[in-house]
């Protein structure tokens, strides 16, 4: 029998850890030792690959605390939560490629394409992080009986900003790359600033139970 204020969500926090640390992994093997001479020209060279891979490293990060941060006031696990978390892992497990993509291409002719894949990237992973947190609000008394109202309005407002602006990242890739990818970044500081409100703002985020947003 349940107990009063026991979480029943390890397996699902567990399960989505290991595939967060999988695609956070997959990054670096993109990355290759440079076979120019001298060796500082060649490091240099492969800046764009450098850049990807930092901005996604970051990017996973930050989704990763933030899944945490939706999931503490989670309490109990259904179908539907199961399925929109597991639609949202596929993005996630997605993002080395279009990293893949820009490392290869950012500095080339198909830079803007290669920008729009990455951004556009994001768009769905914010979509699917918007299924995933309704999933949770719809079965709220039941999943998360403890989550508060304003919780509620910023993770909304935050998955509304984020979505605008990364379809503002894609269209503005098409004009430049670097600007594409330059608000893309800028997105990942407005994540880190959520991930922060909420892990400040006294929430159990104890590893006991398994750690566990965007948009």
């Amino acid at each position: 029998m349940q107990e009063a204020g026991e979480k029943r969500t390890t397996r699902l926090e567990a399960f989505s850890d290991g595939v967060f640390a999988i695609a956070i992994t997959l990054l670096v093997l993109e990355l290759r030792v440079p076979e120019e001479e001298p060796l500082l020209e060649g490091l240099l060279g492969i800046w764009p690959s450098l850049l990807s891979f930092t901005l996604s490293f970051v990017t996973i990060l930050i989704m990763w605390a933030n899944h945490h941060a939706n999931l503490a006031h989670v309490r109990n696990v259904d179908g539907r939560l199961l399925f929109a978390n597991g639609f949202l892992l596929l993005f996630i497990t997605f993002v080395p490629f279009p990293t893949a993509v820009l490392g290869r291409h950012l500095a080339g002719e198909d830079a803007r394409v290669a920008a729009m894949l990455y951004a556009g990237t994001f768009v769905a992973i914010n979509v699917a992080w918007a299924a995933f947190w309704r999933a949770i609000v719809k079965g709220r008394s039941y999943l998360a009986p403890d989550l508060p109202d304003r919780e509620v309005a910023s993770v909304n407002g935050a998955l509304a900003v984020g979505f605008v602006s990364y379809v503002v990242a894609v269209a503005v890739s098409w004009l430049s790359a670097m600007a594409g990818v330059g608000l893309c970044m800028a997105l990942a500081l407005f994540w880190t600033w959520q991930s922060i409100r909420h892990h400040g703002g006294g929430h159990d985020h104890g590893l006991a139970t398994g750690p566990a947003e965007q948009g």
